[in-house]
């Protein structure tokens, strides 16, 4: 902590005497600080998802949510944890930011772990692929999202105001709301506060039976209820040009994980930003705009009440950008980012008391846990630059990165055991692995004029394997799995390409991509077949505990050759009648991922989907009925079994009253369908379903 607050000082400290020393009597005209997009580079490959736009979309977690956006999905580890997947490839390939700055989590290492950040906030989200991708590293090999919030106020405010919201979902027993305040001088000193809640029921699915030893029928995902509260507070300083922000935030939650339904995970996550941001007329320079954020996060896995694994991330994230422009034309920014963590993960032993003992109580003492204690840092050094030319636009992007994963000790199976007896792992020298990934991108926008217009990109972007996916090695609690990773695995390498076209005019909206991506050594975690693991699980009752051996199916980090290919379609027009508007929609993505020289797909796959739905509104009210088909998915490598397709019918409506007040309602589900992820990894699939018919009913105050 004192490290990190020093070097932030530090970093603020010299871009202030700099500018200052520069800028002499230069009187800059006043600005307002936005958080736009990284740059306006006409249709190079992102999204935009606008306020309005993702409160329609809005579920209980961050990626299920985007789970339906054109060539994005989610992992769906039931209905609490998922992270998102963008054209097929998840993990730590995806980066997830907040404000500009990485999100530290364990969310990447593991599918059952939730990913801290609270939707109800968000004022944007940007997906961002292409030469301006390049900027975030080989992390961002797949695209990166930034989640846009206003803990840290970009705008003047004079007086205060804010949003309050709350809803029910009588299905699923949830109840959920959340507030928003911002507040200000006039005179550029504003503030923000917001608070958030959620409390939720075991999830109403369709009737099924899930594949356990003992066969279990029912109509909820056992083990799926979910309490999460966080909070967050920050200012902001405007004078001239000049932006100074602090926030800090804090997100608990607690969430039980399919399967294994003794299980529950209690995340705390605390985070500390800075925000420096200017704009100068220093000739080459035009603005610069520092980030440093502090994390705090832990998560404890429970079993029985009983601590198994202590999760912990101590981490800083720091990010310098200039922005520049030369007189030739050609604009960018430059750029440095350090990232900094410490993992511990202490696994504990449950012992029980001798008998004579008035009471009963336990301790616990240290055992090797799925992950050593792991150590890491990266330094980057960027640049993002573009020019116009007539009609074309030209972009290009380079970064270099030194990246370093150390782990106190790698774990191995020493014996794998059998029905009978418990497996054994034991602990080797700890051991430090370098990586120097390099990554490069050119893009070229063409405007063909009568409103299309043609966008191409290519990329070779390397990544370093992730410490997890080095050191893993132990079984995971909560997934059941003996996961393993490989202290050899090289670096990871992709080459991309994509080609679009974009059309618009008259209301009438049209986009189509084909990319492809073609990987050498892509890293994923894959079944490794007839091997097992056979460990002791207790259990407890009212007077002893009782042991048992079970078998475990082992889960190993493997690099694969393979190709990516994939279409993305969309078709919007916009029809304007009196008192009402109807804009229908028709979207349709797939995803061909298979590992080279063979037919084999990789696991996980996101199957094609169909998406039609159509938004109807008048002068206080808004509807959109939505039809999505996701078709049949593909047994991946290593898996042994492929889902079926299927439908949902959903339902998004909402009506203004005076007052700024609105009540809204959401249907998901409307038929029923019971329906399964082919996102999921196997081993927990058929445990569970997709969310059976429910309404969401909330009512909505600004003020």
């Amino acid at each position: 902590m004192n490290f990190f607050l020093g070097f932030v000082l530090q970093v603020f400290f010299l871009i202030f005497v700099v500018q200052n020393v520069l800028a002499h009597e230069i009187e800059l005209e006043a600005i307002v600080v936005d958080d736009d997009p990284i740059l306006d580079s006409g249709v190079k490959p992102y999204d935009i998802i606008t306020e309005y736009d993702f409160d329609v979309i809005k579920q209980d977690n961050i990626s299920d949510s985007l789970g339906n956006i054109l060539g994005v999905s989610s992992t769906k580890f039931g209905p609490n944890a998922s992270r998102p997947i963008i054209r097929g490839q998840d993990g730590d390939r995806i980066r997830l930011n907040e404000n500009g700055t990485i999100v530290q989590d364990w969310s990447v290492s593991s599918f059952d772990h939730a990913l801290p950040v609270n939707p109800n906030i968000l004022k944007q989200i940007e997906i961002i692929r292409g030469p301006a991708a390049v900027m975030f590293g080989g992390n961002a090999m797949g695209g990166t999202i930034n989640f846009v919030n206003n803990r840290i106020p970009k705008n003047q405010y004079d007086q205060t105001g804010g949003i309050t919201e709350f809803s029910i979902t009588p299905e699923h027993n949830a109840s959920s709301g959340f507030f928003e305040l911002n507040g200000g001088d006039g005179d550029g000193i504003s503030w923000h506060f917001d608070g958030s809640i959620l409390d939720k029921g075991l999830t109403k699915t369709p009737t099924f039976t899930d594949n356990g030893e003992e066969p279990v029928r029912g109509n909820k995902i056992r083990n799926s209820k979910i309490e999460t509260k966080a909070f967050g507070g920050g200012f902001s300083i405007q004078r001239g040009s000049r932006l100074v922000g602090f926030s800090v935030d804090n997100y608990q939650t607690e969430y039980g994980v399919p399967k294994l339904i003794n299980h529950k995970l209690d995340v705390n996550k605390t985070t500390l930003n800075v925000l420096y941001d200017e704009r100068l007329d220093l000739g080459l320079i035009q603005r610069v705009k520092a980030r440093a954020k502090y994390t705090d996060y832990q998560h404890d896995e429970f079993d029985l009440n009983f601590l198994e694994t202590k999760y912990k991330r101590d981490s800083t994230n720091a990010r310098v950008e200039l922005f520049t422009e030369t007189s030739g034309g050609i604009s960018g920014i430059l750029g440095f980012e350090l990232i900094n963590s410490r993992n511990p993960v202490i696994a504990f032993a449950h012992e029980e008391e001798e008998e004579e003992e008035a009471h009963e109580e336990h301790e616990e003492h240290a055992n090797l846990g799925p992950i050593p204690t792991t150590k890491n840092k990266s330094m980057g050094f960027f640049t993002y630059q573009y020019k116009k030319i007539d009609d074309s636009l030209m972009e290009f992007g380079f970064r270099i990165d030194d990246v370093e994963a150390k782990a106190d000790s790698v774990h191995e199976i020493e014996e794998f055991g059998s029905p009978t007896s418990a497996g054994d792992v034991h602990a080797e020298d700890g051991l430090t692995k370098s990586f120097t990934p390099k990554s490069v991108s050119l893009g070229l926008t063409q405007d063909l004029g009568e409103g299309f217009r043609i966008h191409s990109s290519a990329s070779y972007v390397e990544r370093a394997p992730s410490f997890y996916e080095l050191f893993t090695g132990g079984v995971h609690h909560t997934t059941n799995l003996y996961e393993h990773g490989n202290v050899n695995l090289k670096k990871e390498t992709g080459k991309h390409y994509d080609l679009g076209l974009s059309y618009e005019d008259s209301g009438f909206k049209l986009r189509a991509n084909i990319f492809q991506s073609d990987y050498k050594n892509y890293i994923t975690l894959v079944r490794s077949g007839t091997d097992l693991f056979y460990a002791e699980h207790h259990e407890e009752h009212e007077e002893e505990e009782e042991s048992e051996v079970e078998e475990i199916e082992i889960y190993s980090f493997t690099g694969v050759d393979s190709d990516f290919k994939g279409i993305e379609f969309s078709a919007t027009k916009k029809i304007m009648l009196d008192n009402l508007t109807i804009t229908p929609t028709f979207s349709y993505d797939q995803v061909i991922g298979k590992r080279k020289g063979s037919s084999e797909y990789l696991p996980r796959l996101t199957p094609k989907r169909i998406s039609l739905y159509a938004d109807i509104s008048g002068i206080n009210w808004f509807i959109r009925p939505e039809f999505r088909y996701i078709y049949s998915g593909n047994k991946g490598l290593g898996e042994i079994t492929e889902t079926e397709g299927y439908k949902l019918f959903n339902l998004y409506a909402q009506y203004q009253l005076e007052n700024d007040w609105s009540i809204f309602l959401k249907g998901y589900n409307l038929t029923n369908e019971l329906a399964f992820s082919a996102t999921t990894v196997e081993a927990v699939r058929y445990f569970a379903p997709l969310p059976g018919q429910s309404v969401l009913i909330g009512v909505k105050k600004f003020f």
